[in-house]
């Protein structure tokens, strides 16, 4: 959102044993307890520093609503609410910014005094599919400035989305934080019964995490605790009836619960709406016979991601970051001739894959990995992905080893 954003951590449980941390020598803390041993606690139960504790606070405020939101009808309205293309010239040239300015309004149609709406603006030209995103910036009183590159030689026109008002941000947060619990596990536990009998149990599970949950239980026998030593998680179960914790065989997705009032259903759905302003169309030159935006850098890990990032073309992504190549079907053959690619992660990474499959000719099979896994509701969830693809000239060989 930009380095205007003011830097105010909100409260949470975390950041309030950070305060405790800073307590002064003053203080009534128990004897022997120095401010010290309070800073060296709080790194050994989260593995990482005050300083960098409070670093990552100011990198995730988020503006919250400065009233109690008793009507839905003061939450920013995307009908209300409007953007304009502060100095708009004639024509620019590639190269040149573009500033918009967003005002939010509620129901009432009255200007709101505060931020916190999460916004998302591009420009756009469909007939050449043309796109880049702008950056927002929260100036923290209800209005939004925009910045825009122009990247492109042609025409353009600003569109401005409501994803969420500040109102339903806040209802999002609320439940991320009280509500660790609204995606659940089962597990499954497996067992020897009397007369050579199988007992089996099904129980919910969770991540350790926070006071809800399994957590809200409060016992110390509640459940069954599995630690992950290289992580340090600890995932738990409720502790099943007639069977020890060493029976527990696997487990799978349980199930959503739903805890949202009336209130915050109906703040949600005002989501991801269109809002209403200057729908000019913005001429845009090449400079000095130049109709691109230059980038020289090679392409490598590390390097740093500005914004906007790229933009499309044509339908086509270039990136700011690094020099990209554009890959046709032959050049891509080409480039992964006797090639081995190992592709590890989730179901994004899948998407990958099956471009592969879909692009590139030949046959391509799974060296490594998992299967994919079927929930109750029939819907297919890859848990682990793990591939190791080799082209050849012609084709692939098959050697699947699950």
């Amino acid at each position: 959102m930009g380095n205007e954003r003011e830097k105010r951590p909100p409260p949470s449980f975390l950041s309030l044993h950070s305060v405790e941390c800073h307590h002064s020598s003053n203080s009534s803390s128990p004897a022997g307890i120095s401010s010290q041993t309070q800073i060296s606690s709080f790194y050994s139960e989260l593995g990482i520093s005050l300083d960098a504790y409070s670093r990552l606070q100011q990198a995730v405020y988020w503006a919250e609503p400065d009233r109690s939101i008793t009507s839905v009808s003061m939450s920013t309205s995307p009908d209300h609410t409007t953007f304009i293309i502060e100095n708009l010239k004639e024509s620019y040239q590639i190269g040149e910014e573009l500033f918009v300015m967003v005002h939010a309004k509620d129901s009432d149609n009255k200007f709101k005094s505060y931020g916190g709406d999460f916004f998302q603006a591009k420009l756009f030209w469909s007939k050449t599919k043309a796109s880049v995103f702008g950056e927002v910036v929260d100036l923290l009183n209800g209005s939004y400035s925009v910045r825009f590159l122009l990247p492109w030689v042609g025409e353009a026109q600003v569109a401005v989305r409501l994803i969420h008002s500040s109102e339903a941000v806040e209802v999002l947060k609320r439940h991320r934080e009280t509500d660790s619990d609204r995606v659940y596990f089962n597990g499954y536990y497996e067992g020897p019964g009397p007369d050579k009998t199988k007992l089996s149990e099904t129980v919910k599970c969770n991540v350790k995490w926070d006071m809800n949950g399994l957590e809200s239980m409060r016992t110390g026998d509640c459940c069954c605790e599995y630690n992950d030593p290289r992580t340090g998680e600890t995932w738990r179960c409720q502790r099943p009836k007639s069977l020890p914790c060493s029976a527990l065989v696997h487990h799978s997705m349980g199930g959503y619960r739903n805890r949202l009032t009336y209130n915050d259903k109906m703040l949600l759905m005002q989501t991801n709406k269109d809002i209403n302003g200057d729908k000019s169309i913005i001429k845009i030159f090449s400079s000095h016979g130049n109709e691109n935006i230059d980038v020289t850098e090679k392409c490598r890990p590390g390097l740093h991601t500005p914004v906007p990032a790229g933009f499309y073309l044509n339908d086509v992504w270039t990136s700011f970051v690094c020099s990209t190549r554009h890959f046709t079907t032959q050049k891509t053959t080409e480039c992964l001739k006797d090639k081995h690619i190992y592709m590890m992660g989730d179901s994004t990474l899948r998407q990958w894959f099956e471009f592969f499959v879909n692009e590139v000719p030949g046959e391509i099979e799974m060296l490594i990995g998992l299967p994919a896994r079927t929930n109750s509701g029939g819907d297919t969830q890859l848990i682990l992905f793990c591939l190791c693809l080799r082209w050849r000239a012609s084709q692939v060989s098959i050697n699947n080893q699950n």
